[in-house]
Parts: structure tokens; sequence; C-alpha cells
């Protein structure tokens, strides 16, 4: 019987109880309890390693082995335990909530039990116990905070939902011209290998659609798709899959008449395969169907292919948390392009395109909501930039909305300010969600480093937006936020009043910022202050550029290519400000060049770059702060958060503290920081600085140059590597399908004589159980034979009745050797009957004297010597008998054992047989061999194949250079350690005095520096530190000539960072060694 799932609640009552026993047991137990307490009187996280706090360890470890029923319902719920773990030591209010309310040695022992299941963890991954699940497919379980202090456990999946493309294969994803099911007409495969595989599954489905075409060619010349729906859900009884509503909402039928006849001559587009027309209407339905909406369902079946296929890489995107707003870029594109770059492997074409495709649909309504606010700036209670709370109505939420809930995080990770974010959904779906009405939550990330923020989602039961407004539960919004307000009339009429006064505020004013559904149409909006702004099309502010079914009149399905669907209704109020500028004027001491414009003394006042006020120009560099941002003192120490640039002509510009600004230090190179310090002047030295970094740069341009070289070379080589791979994957598929085609005629071979074999092997078996029949009945005879005689053995006075008194007389029923046979024995051997007559005992009493009849008499026993009786000696005494002759048996040692030939079964097993059946037995065994011999060659294609796919997968850099690296280990050796770094698998550590080898981190990506997408190689998930975290390393690329590991570090406990040069970090050196800044 499976156990119940585990939720946060369980999983918090059962580390408390795994604490409170621990502690207990340690106090019974241990003796020096003193110890225990002082070690938990600090957290296991940061418990020093000392001699007292080892022992203390190992008691502990001692007495948690005992806690036997607790680790058993651990194990019965291991995996939610493990993911609760996980997500407690990664999330610090998580952590909090587990140990709020108990004692501080409770407290301290459930962290102690974290970092013990941790290792547990770990070890079981090492050890191949337990597989570690794709991320992509691996189930999640969210902990929300409710309003109470509770918590609730969501779990969250992002496995794809299987769809129906009728020019999809339903088991592989291959695009093409498939084959449909010859049952039901419906569901198509790419072969009858498929179709078998698919078969256990599709067999009640296609019932039910044969029986629901009858002798027409398709369902849709009979029912309508409402009418399919409701027959599929009577007749499984159940809910319907995505599949199965796919089924009855895109049939396979002709795009210019709706029709499903004549399935059997139509014809599909032959580019997308998602479309398809009688044969008399082809070329009329290709000229309608259009380029740019073959190419948009192209794209659609490609990325449905990809996602089942392949799945999704883009899941481990975190938003960045950003210390200063910054605006998003005019394109959902440009702001996840680096994302995808660095996350995505471009070695299969077109798979980068597919996941951008996916992560704009993701975080499209969320991105599109906040270029919305940063379009309109001042929201009701202030600057976008500089809220702190901001509160956003979404109406119309779908299930597609509640899917990605905590994408809306982005706008809290983009406003660095922040502090209370409040969503609320209004939407028909919100109650067919598993969430709970009111709660809080915040990813992993903002739980480490925005401890001040909060995010509460509030659920609204299904209402119109209208309805809402007079709720109790209403809450002043800053943005309302309409979901496919174009295609929903009941929304428009909804939204009228797209707001209320709240706590007596007036003087409101509304504003639309509107997405259009095309470049022409338009909606009336509700106020005389609203704005209509069309989408630009040299600005692409498409919320998705995923393409997206959606229906028209007919079954037909037509592709979505607008994308666009949000209508944004912004509570906005206050006015913008403009800056303008006099290239005329003079610039200030200590500003930037990018700055130059904005410090023009055009006017008799001085915006301050924040925006926050005006000042008189002149009061700029007067040494007194002025602006909260401090940009009025760009050459002077008043503004402690302002900075002096440095021009250094010769050498390179720079930034500077203000505060370092006239300290009588020389900073800059150019002196030009010293300015008023009164100290001496500040001699010039940036010459000479220039100098030295140009002959620093002539050597690295020379190393740059070199191995540059070299890199082209790794180049060539990565792409001959790829090249290879990829002709062997061809190779591959090409042997697998020769494989596959003989391997299904050695199964149809097999299956054909072992028919043979088994007509034979039944004929032998039918003749065995006869025999058997006939020689159970000769040894029943035998037996009633010897009853018979045994009777009138037994039977003294031959009266032909046995009884009591002639068992008692008989020492044969004597069974505690006493020399009589007393009343119980037998009773015992009677039955409790006085007498048997021949035909009773037969029955009854045969069965219970048979052994005593097979024992004959029992021995007569001499009576021992009595005192005075003469001594007899031993029986034997005088006899000779021979002694052992040879060598004595050796007790520790069996008598060797010749050794046996192969077992090829028993004479008995070889020759019950008659020959013929033996030659069917003999061609089968060899018919199930070859079978057996192309199936393990088709696995073995298959694994290699998969390692080829892996390889072409992988990313390797840019152009391959790093692909050579691969299978290559270096080595670093210091004073006391020999370290070990091989590319694209681990990294290790071990003692130059031997002992085992200490694994660092396995390989897990690349991490980017700035523009270089490949400056770090990162190793995670290595062997677990005592009282520490899993060894990582970080793997620092340099341009070198040679690869080499220059040097190994531990900056951080159990974190290792080492610099390795190799050419393919290098890049292609510029025209000329000498820049303009030196």
């Amino acid at each position: 019987m499976c156990a119940a799932k585990m939720n946060f609640e369980g999983f918090k009552d059962l580390m408390h109880r795994v604490a409170r026993s621990w502690l207990q047991l340690a106090k019974r137990k241990v003796t020096d309890i003193d110890k225990i307490l002082d070690y938990l009187a600090d957290d296991p996280f940061s418990a020093k390693q000392t001699a007292n706090n080892e022992e203390a360890y190992e008691e502990l470890m001692d007495v948690r082995m005992q806690l036997l029923d607790l680790s058993f319902e651990i194990d019965t719920h291991h995996n939610a335990y493990m993911e609760f773990m996980e997500q407690v030591l990664e999330a610090p209010d998580l952590l909090k909530q587990l140990t709020d309310g108990i004692p501080k040695e409770e407290k301290h022992l459930i962290h102690l039990e974290l970092m013990i299941m941790e290792q547990v963890q770990d070890w079981e991954f090492g050890t191949g116990k337990v597989d570690q699940e794709s991320e992509w497919t691996k189930e999640k379980r969210m902990v929300v905070t409710l309003p109470n202090g509770g918590t609730k456990t969501l779990t969250m999946t992002q496995v794809p939902h299987k769809r129906y493309w009728f020019g999809v294969c339903a088991v592989t994803s291959k695009i093409g011209n498939v084959k449909v099911c010859g049952g039901c007409k419906v569901v198509g495969y790419i072969g009858k290998d498929e179709q078998s595989q698919d078969w256990p599954n599709h067999k009640n489905l296609c019932k039910i659609l044969k029986k629901a075409r009858g002798d027409a060619e398709l369902w849709t010349e009979k029912l309508t798709s409402d009418q399919m729906q409701e027959l599929l859900r009577l007749e499984l009884n159940r809910e319907l899959n995505q599949f199965e509503v796919d089924i009855t909402t895109f049939p396979r039928v002709c795009m210019i008449t709706g029709s499903g006849a004549q399935q059997a001559e139509m014809r599909n587009c032959k580019n997308c395969f998602c479309v398809a027309f009688s044969p008399e209407r082809y070329e009329e339905g290709m000229t309608l169907h259009g380029a740019e909406d073959c190419k948009a369902l192209k794209t659609a079946a490609e990325d449905y292919k990809n996602e089942i296929t392949l799945g999704h890489q883009v899941q481990h995107f975190v938003p960045q948390l950003l210390m200063k707003h910054k605006a998003l870029p005019p394109t959902i594109e440009e702001f996840f392009q680096p994302e995808v770059a660095s996350l995505v492997s471009n070695k299969l074409p077109g798979y980068q395109d597919s996941e951008l495709r996916y992560l704009t649909f993701l975080y499209t309504c969320q991105l599109t909501v906040l270029y919305a606010a940063e379009q309109i700036g001042q929201l009701r209670t202030g600057p976008l930039d500089a809220l702190e709370s901001l509160t956003i109505h979404i109406v119309g939420t779908r299930i597609a909305e509640l899917r990605h809930l905590n994408g809306w995080e982005i706008i809290a990770c983009r406003l660095p300010k922040l502090r209370q974010l409040n969503l609320v959904f209004i939407g028909d779906e919100t109650v067919a969600s598993e969430f709970p009405p009111r709660f809080t939550y915040k990813g992993k990330e903002l739980q480490a480093q925005r401890k001040n923020l909060t995010i509460d989602y509030y659920l609204e039961p299904p209402c119109l937006y209208q309805a809402y407004l007079k709720r109790d539960s209403f809450i002043d919004p800053d943005m309302i936020v309409a979901l496919d307000f174009c295609l929903y009339k009941r929304y428009k009429l909804s939204l009228t009043e797209p707001s209320r006064q709240a706590n007596g505020t007036t003087g409101t004013t509304r504003k639309c910022l509107r997405q259009s559904l095309s470049a022409t149409s338009d909606i009336p909006f509700y106020s005389p202050q609203a704005i209509s702004i069309q989408r630009d099309p040299s600005i692409r502010l498409d919320p998705s550029h995923r393409p997206v079914y959606r229906k028209d009149s007919s079954v037909n399905p037509k592709m979505n290519r607008d994308f666009t669907f949000f209508i944004l209704l912004v509570l906005v109020c206050g006015c913008h400000w403009t800056l303008g500028s006099d290239p005329g004027s003079a610039v200030p001491r200590g500003v930037r060049p990018e700055l130059t414009n904005l410090y023009l003394a055009a006017k008799d006042t001085f915006q301050c770059l924040d925006g926050s006020k005006a000042i008189p120009y002149l009061q700029i560099n007067d040494d007194y702060c002025d602006c909260p941002d401090g940009s009025d003192e760009p050459g002077t120490s008043a503004c402690g958060q302002s900075r002096f640039y440095c021009g250094n002509d010769g050498f390179q510009a720079k930034l500077l503290l203000s505060s370092r600004v006239n300290d009588g230090i020389c900073d800059c190179c150019d002196g030009t920081d010293e300015w008023a310090s009164g100290a001496p002047a500040c001699p010039n030295t940036c010459f000479e600085m220039g100098r030295a970094a140009r002959e620093e740069a002539e050597r690295q341009a020379k190393i740059q140059a070199q191995g540059f070289e070299t890199k082209k070379a790794m180049m060539q080589e990565g792409r001959t590597l790829k090249a290879e791979k990829q002709t062997e994957l061809g190779d591959l598929e090409k042997e697998l399908e020769t494989v596959k085609k003989d391997e299904e005629v050695l199964e149809e071979e097999k299956n054909r004589v072992e028919e043979t074999e088994k007509v034979f092997l039944d004929k032998h078996n039918a003749l065995k159980e006869e025999q058997r029949k006939e020689r159970e009945e000769a040894e029943r005879q035998l037996d009633q034979e010897q009853a018979k005689i045994f009777f009138q053995e037994v039977d003294v006075n031959q009266d032909g009745v046995l009884h009591v008194t002639e068992i008692m007389a008989n020492a044969r029923f004597d069974q505690n050797q006493d020399q009589v046979v007393s009343d119980d024995e037998a009773n015992f051997f009677m039955e409790g009957n006085t007498n048997y007559d021949l035909d009773a005992f037969l029955a009854h009493g045969w069965d219970l004297v048979k052994n005593q009849a097979a024992q004959g008499p029992p021995p007569v026993q001499t009576p021992p010597l009595e005192a005075g009786d003469e001594d007899l000696g031993r029986v034997g005494e005088d006899d000779d008998y021979p002694e052992y002759e040879g060598e004595p048996l050796d007790d520790d040692h069996a008598p060797d054992v010749e050794q046996q030939p192969e077992d090829i079964g028993s004479p008995q097993d070889q020759e019950e047989y008659d020959d013929e059946t033996r030659e069917a037995i003999r061609i089968a065994d060899e018919a199930r061999s070859k079978y057996e011999d192309a199936r393990a060659k088709a696995r073995d294609l298959e694994d290699r194949m998969n390692r080829v796919r892996e390889f072409l997968l992988a990313d390797y850099g840019e152009h391959g250079e790093f692909a050579p690296l691969k299978d290559k280990c270096f080595e670093y050796v210091d004073n006391e350690y020999i370290y070990k770094m091989c590319a694209f698998d681990y990294c290790s550590q071990k003692s130059k005095n031997g002992g085992g080898e200490t694994r660092l981190g396995k390989w897990d990506t690349f991490e980017p520096v700035g523009n270089d997408k490949y400056a770090i190689m990162k190793f995670k998930n290595g062997q677990t530190c005592w009282n520490g975290p899993a060894r990582s390393t970080t793997v620092r690329l340099q341009c070198g000539v040679e690869e080499t590991v220059k040097a190994v570090s531990e900056p951080s406990k159990c974190e290792y960072e080492m610099v390795f040069e190799t050419p393919a970090a290098c890049s292609e050196p510029s025209a000329t060694v000498a820049h303009d800044e030196l």
C-alpha cells in the first residue's frame, strides 16, 4: 500500500519528532551529556572543528542510528523528504518556518539532520542507488505561506502535455506524412513499430473512434466537435486529456470544405504537414494557406517536437536581481537572447530559437506589464523605480497564468526598492487551480537576497471585475491588466469602471496603455483622458513569439500570428519632466564624457540626475551636496555617493570615489584629483604607466596571437569531431534501421518456429501426462496390496476385522518404546474406532499405520546390568578391526573435485524427448538466440547513438574550440596535494602521501564573465565536506599557448578555484597592439 504524499507540514512535524526523540534518547544513552549540549549550543552549520565537537558529533550519530521507527518513516516518504530537505537548505524563509518555536538544542539537531541527509543524498546519487531525475520532468513541491502562518504544499510539474497533430507521429513526434491507424483513421504513426508500442495506450480510444465513425471515413461526417467530446467522456468515464481534446478540435479535414471524407486521397501540405486538402482543392488550398501561415505552423510543430523529445534547457533560467532599476530593452527577444545563448546548446539547428520562443511564452504577460509601467513611468503612488509597494490586478486569469505563477517574481527582481508586491488574480479559472485563495511566496534567490520583500498572491473566486470592485477583499490597484481583453466582450463590459476611489482619495487620472491586436482596429475606451498607443512595426513589443492555436468558425486550426493579447489599464498621476541641452556650454570638473550633455550650462538650473529636484546651475561643484544622488558634486568630495572622473591621458581613465578628491594623496596618474588640496603638485605618471601597460599588452598580444593560431586548429578539430559524430550518428541510424528490420524478420521466424515447437511439446506433455496417470494407478494398486498384506498380518484371529486388542498386541505400534502399546497409542491408530473391517482400513486406517508397517517390529532391548552381575565385556572387544590405511583426513580441505564439463542438462532432460521434438526445440532455441542477439545489437546501437547525441548537444564553445579537451586531464602539484582537472568530467584532489582521491566537483556548465560566455568552467556537487557543503570548483580560463593548470586555491571552505590556461580561451588579436586609451 502506497504511503500518502508528504506535504511541508508533515515534513515539519517529522523533523520536530526526530529532533525531540534524538535529544531525549541522547540524554539517556550518552554519559557525558554536557559535551553534547555544549556542541548543540552553536549552530552545526558553523560549528568549529574541535576534538570535543567531533566526539559529540560521533556520539550523536550513534544515537541517531537507533531511531529506527523514524528512519523507516523517512524512507517511506523518501522522495518528498529529500526534496523538502533541498528546499529548506536553499530557502532561509523555509528554514526559519521549520525551526520556529522549538528549543535551541532541537533546532540545531534539525540543522544537523539536514546536513546528514544532504550527505545521504550525495551518496545515493554517487552509488546509483537513486537516479537523479531530469530537472525538466521532475515534480516540484512549492511551499507557500498562508495568512495564518501555516503552509500549504503545491505540486508543480513542467512535464509537457501530449498533443495531437495529424502530421506528427504520436510516439516519436517525428513530423511528416504519417500512416494512420486502420481502426480509428485518426491517430498517426511513422511506422508499424511505433503503432505496436502505442497500442496498449491507444486501443480503448481506437474502439470508441471507430464506433463513432461507423461506415464513414472520419467521425466528423457524423458528429460535431462538442458531440465527439461528450461521447469520449461518456465512453472513457473520465475527463479528457489534452491529446483527446485535440482529436476533437483539430481533426484532419479539408481546409477549404471542412469535410473529412476522402481521407486516403486527401493531401497534406508538404512543408508543415499541419493542414490538409481534398485532392480537387489542393492548388486552391495551398494558395490560401500561404507561406506565412505555413511557416508559423511548421514552427509550432517543431517546437512541440523539441518539447516532447528534448525537453527544455531554459528551465534553469533565474531572473537577475538588479541592484539598480534598469529599463527593459524594446523587444522581448533582446531581453532573453543572452540568457538562451548561455543556457541552450546551439548544436541542434533551430533548438535555441525554439527555446527562445518558449521562454518568451512563459514571461510574456509579466514583462509586458512591466514594460507598460516603464513607459508610463509615474504610477499612482510615485515613480516606478522608486516604488516600495506595487499592487497589480490581473483580470481574465486562466490556468496558463497560474501554471507559471512564480514567474511574476521577475517584476520584483527588476525593481530593487520594492518591499511589497500584491498580485490579485481575477478570472473564471482561478478556482480550478490547487492554489489557496491567499498566500505568500518568493523563490530562494529572493529569500536569500531580498529579505525585506514580501510577495502576496490573491486568487479571487470567479467573477466579473465590476463585481470584485464591490467585494470587501478589494485592494487599491496601481495597475489593472486585462488579459485577452479584445477577445472577450464580457471583459469590455466589466471594465467600464476600471477602478474605484479608496480611502477618500480623489482626482485619480486613468490612462490606458494599449497593444492592439491589429494596426487598424479600435476599441472604445472609458475615459476622456485615455490614450491609445498603436504598435510601431519597428518596435516589437509582442508579449510572445511562440505560435499558438486558435479556432475559427470551422473545426480547422488556424495560427494566431498576432501574439499580442493584452490591454493594460494603468492608474497614473503626476507628469513627466524632460531635459534640454546646449552643446556650447562648459563642462564642470569630474564629469564623465557620457554624461557631458547633462551638465551643459544651457539654462540657469541643473536637474539632479535622479529627477528629484532642480537647483541653480552655479551650485554645481560648490562643495555642498544639494542633490540626493550627489550628481551636483562630480568634482568635489562633498557627496559620498558621487564619482570623480580621471581622464589619465596616456593611460587608462577611471572613476574615483569622491571621498578621495583633494585628500592629499595622488590617486589619478594625471594628478587631477588633487586640484585644490594644497599639497605639492602631483606628478603626471600616466606616460610611464602607459608604457609599462603597453609592454604588458604587447606580451599578452603575442600570447593571444600564438594561442589564437592554436585555437583555430582546435576549432577545426572541433568541427571535424562534430562532423565525424554527425556522420557516425547517421551511420548508426541507418545500421539501426537495418538491424530493426532484421529483428522484425527474426521475431517473425522465432514466433513461427515456436508455434511448431509448441505443437511437439504439447504432444510430448500429453503423452507424459498419460504415463504419469498410469504410473500413479500402478503405485496405488501396489499400495492397496501392501495394505491388505499388513491387514492380514495384524488380524491375528483372521476374522476379517482389526480389533483394538490386536493393535495393542502388536509391538509395531509402541511409539514410545516402553514395550507396551497403551490405549492412547492404539486409539491414535484406530482413530477412536474399536475395530476396522478391510474396506474401512483401506479407506482410513492404512495412511496412519503405513510407516509402522514399513519399520517392522522394534528391536529387543536388553535390561541393564545390575550390581553383582558378571561383566560380559564389550561386544566386539576381542574382534580384530582393521586400522585406517593412508594419510589422515585434513579437516580444513575438502577432497579435490574433478573439473566438471559445462552443464548441458541431465541425461533425463536430453533423452525424455523423441528426435522430432528435440529437433524442434533446437531450431526454436537457435531462432530465439538469433532474435535476442539482434535485440542486443539494437540496444547497443541505441546506446551508442545516445552517447553521440550527448556529444552533439554538449556545449564545447561557440566554434567547438573546447571539444578537443574532452576526455583529457591536467594536473597541478603543490606542497601537499595533487590536483586534477578533467575537462567536461570532474575535478579532484589527492594527498601526495597517498590515500584516496577526493572529488571536488562534477562538470556542470560554462559561466560567463561580461561578454565572454566561456570564461569559467563550473564543477559542482563534489564530495561533501565534514560539517560543510558539497565541494565545488570554479575553473577560470585564461589565454595561453599550452594547456596547463597554473594555480589552485581554496578561497572559501570547500570551494576551490583553478586557473587554467588554454589556447581555446584566446581571442582573435586586434590589428594594432597600442590602444587609444594607452
